[in-house]
């Protein structure tokens, strides 16, 4: 029988399993979960990469607990049902979408190097997770209402913001004028289509590749040169 679980998602203690005291008790528990949350983020990347290749109907869980080295049964113990999974990845390019302008902002105060490293966050986070992308903009007609809700309100409000963005930069004088709504989806569209074509073996490096963004849009002011470990 599968073991229960916490609020969180985590497998609890089961009754008769022995009493733990102490440090050593607190040091199991970690490991336990780690391993749990390891286990999980495995699944839910082999998740995104099968969904990606074959769709999320023909996509099965069978192939996933397979890539991982997992039985089916022991995959539903960890994600719950294929649905549960597709909403996950969800959920998940929300965040990491959201994350994008966060970290822009604390890059500086000044419009123009928000937007510049806004641009630069959101290549990364494309180049970094294609498949995710690709499964979201091909299967979220699949996604359960309410979290499809929540993530085109969170979608138009990220759009929102950076058409704002995109308008103070405007008046600095350092993209062209135009309508920032148009301004703002065209830059969108050029960094996302890149889920499609991009391939980091035989092209250029992520960051290379944003700056080469930045160029196209008139904004020439690449980033210094960075250490191997920086780059992606």
């Amino acid at each position: 029988m599968t073991a229960p679980r916490s609020r969180a998602g985590r497998p609890v203690g089961r009754a008769g399993a022995g009493k733990r005291t102490g440090s050593k008790a607190g040091e199991e528990d970690k490991a336990s979960t780690d391993e749990y949350d390891r286990t999980r983020e495995e699944i839910v990347r082999a998740a995104a990469e099968i969904f990606s290749r074959d769709g999320f109907r023909a996509g099965t869980t069978k192939d996933i607990a397979a890539k991982v080295g997992l039985s089916q049964p022991s995959l539903y113990y960890y994600v719950g049902s294929k649905d549960a999974l597709l909403s996950e990845l969800a959920l998940r390019l929300d965040h990491d979408m959201q994350e994008t302008l966060v970290r822009a902002r604390q890059v500086s105060s000044d419009p123009t190097e928000q937007f510049k490293a806004w641009v630069r966050e959101l290549t990364r986070a494309v180049a970094n997770d294609k498949d995710l992308f690709a499964v979201y903009w091909a299967e979220s007609r699949w996604l359960p209402k309410k979290v499809a809700t929540q993530v085109t309100a969170d979608e138009q409000a990220l759009i929102r913001d950076v058409e704002r963005l995109v308008a103070k930069v405007q008046a600095q004088g350092a993209l062209k004028l135009g309508p920032p709504a148009i301004v703002t989806q065209a830059i969108i569209g050029m960094v996302i289509w890149l889920y499609r074509w991009y391939r980091r073996s035989s092209q250029i490096e992520v960051d290379e590749l944003a700056d080469l963004f930045l160029r196209l849009i008139g904004l020439d002011d690449p980033v210094p040169a960075r250490s191997p470990s920086r780059r992606r």
